[in-house]
């Protein structure tokens, strides 16, 4: 099992959810997020990009 990124962006929803292989999920809710909660996005996004691409 890959991970997958799931981004809904629109009127109704701005979140992205990363499923890790292991089967557990990352759920982040763009609109809420501090500063701080932005850059554990940045991070835990590029990590899923970069196993989904290798």
């Amino acid at each position: 099992m890959k991970t997958s990124v799931t981004i809904r962006m629109g009127a109704a929803h701005h979140d992205v959810t990363i499923k890790k292989p292991d089967g557990s999920k990352v759920i982040f809710d763009y609109r809420t997020m501090s500063k701080d909660e932005k850059r554990v996005f940045h991070r835990e996004f590029m990590n899923a990009f970069r196993a989904r691409n290798s």
